[in-house]
């Protein structure tokens, strides 16, 4: 597992942050599929950002389970992953709006009132721009998708997610897969283990004893190493072979790994103010203009929200560990 700095430059390689990345292969098929050839490119970014927004509802620190039937009729409706996510944040959107006019409890469709909170369709929209903006940095413009709109969940579907509990998910609660990243093919059942807990404290303490300039020297060496494997993180950091372990393996389950690397960046911030803000990205040549740093003022809140909520949740879950 290669870290730098304790991981916080994976936080921002991340889907939700990174500038570039590798297209689903879901997306290139149907991009085939349905796509000329003048069209492959938009097609291919449209769609690996609306794909990669799917997740990003899905996961815990968004909308969680209560997205899932959502998505799944938007999917029924839409054959494009544009389509379906056009979808799903329209329905948020107006979801949302039906929230703060009659208030969660006068919501008679459970799929509605699970999508409902004002907050995280604030967030969302943030992050699809963001994501979106990334892709596509040179365009001002951005025409609409045709798209089916969500029409509501049938009542049985509504019964079942009431009885499964699939309530909306705030600012505070569980970062478990968040922004939805995919981490590995085993998910993790407790991120907040007696193990996790163990290894986290250990970590904690480590950040606190350490300057930040000690910090950033080890950052620095770890990040001049093609792989730092358990024994290697053991004997640069000074942490037990088992939280060496513990970060090594964190990576390749579906949701540890996010809820690790946030819970790191809140130790950062709680100790060392200012330096996960560090790792942000900056233009090439250094020179920022208005749009620059509204993006990165946008950014810098995506991440601050999360750090906040990782934090609340290692509090919360370590605290009785």
């Amino acid at each position: 597992m290669r870290l730098s700095c304790f991981v916080i430059s994976a936080l921002l390689s991340t889907p939700a942050f990174a500038q570039s990345g590798d297209i689903p292969a879901e997306v290139i098929a149907q991009c085939n599929a349905v796509a000329s050839a003048s069209e492959l490119p938009d097609c291919l970014k449209e769609g690996a950002t609306a794909f990669e927004m799917l997740e990003v509802a899905r996961s815990a620190e968004f909308y969680g389970a209560a997205a899932e039937p959502v998505i799944a009729a938007c999917g029924k409706t839409n054959e494009t992953f544009s389509g379906q996510w056009t979808c799903f944040q329209n329905a948020a959107r107006k979801a949302a709006e039906t929230r703060e006019l009659i208030g969660v409890d006068n919501i008679a469709d459970a799929c509605v009132a699970g999508i409902s909170e004002p907050d995280l369709s604030a967030r969302i929209e943030q992050a699809f721009t963001l994501k979106r903006d990334a892709r596509f940095p040179d365009r001002t413009f951005f025409g609409g998708t045709m798209y089916y709109s969500f029409q509501g969940c049938p009542a049985d579907e509504e019964k079942a997610e009431v009885e499964e509990g699939a309530a909306p998910q705030s600012t505070s609660d569980a970062v478990i897969s968040a922004l939805g990243a995919a981490l590995g093919e085993t998910k993790s059942e407790d991120p907040y283990s007696d193990q996790a807990c163990a290894a986290y404290a250990e970590i904690g303490s480590l950040i606190e004893a350490k300057t930040g300039d000690e910090l950033r020297a080890l950052g620095l060496e770890m990040k001049g190493r093609d792989e730092v494997d358990a024994a290697g993180l053991a004997s640069l950091t000074g942490l037990s072979d088992e939280t060496a372990a513990f970060l090594e393996t964190s990576g390749q389950i579906e949701g540890q790994g996010m809820v690790t690397l946030f819970t790191i960046a809140a130790f950062l911030e709680t100790h060392h103010p200012g330096m996960v803000a560090e790792f942000m990205p900056r233009s090439e040549d250094g020179a920022e203009g208005p749009d620059d740093a509204l993006a990165q003022e946008m950014a810098m809140g995506l991440v601050t929200t999360m750090i906040d909520g990782a934090r609340a949740n290692y509090e919360a879950a370590c605290a009785v560990k």
